[in-house]
């Protein structure tokens, strides 16, 4: 499934415009490291794809981050926007 994931949808996904992907963080251990384990392979693609991993606590934030994410945003002043969501994808780790 990870290498489904990584070689098959992810470009898929990329090719279709999608930049990020809400994951829930798993409430054990295995689940925890599938999810990260899927974040890595991700990043080990960039010079194929960029998408980011986005970890949120539940389903419900989850979504509201996605529908956060779809709303027209006004330019961010000093860091640019891919800077700050690697931030992010980075601090989730």
């Amino acid at each position: 499934m990870q290498d489904w994931l990584v070689t098959d949808w992810n470009l898929r996904a990329f090719r279709a415009g999608i930049r990020e992907v809400s994951v829930v963080q798993a409430e054990n251990v295995l689940g925890a490291l599938a999810t990260q384990q899927y974040s890595r392979n991700t990043a080990a693609r960039r010079n194929e794809y960029e998408i980011y991993s986005v970890y949120y606590p539940s389903l419900q934030a989850a979504k509201q981050g996605a529908r956060q994410a779809l709303r027209p945003q006004p330019p961010r002043k000093g860091m640019a926007p891919r800077l700050f969501r690697l931030l992010a994808f980075l601090l989730a780790l």
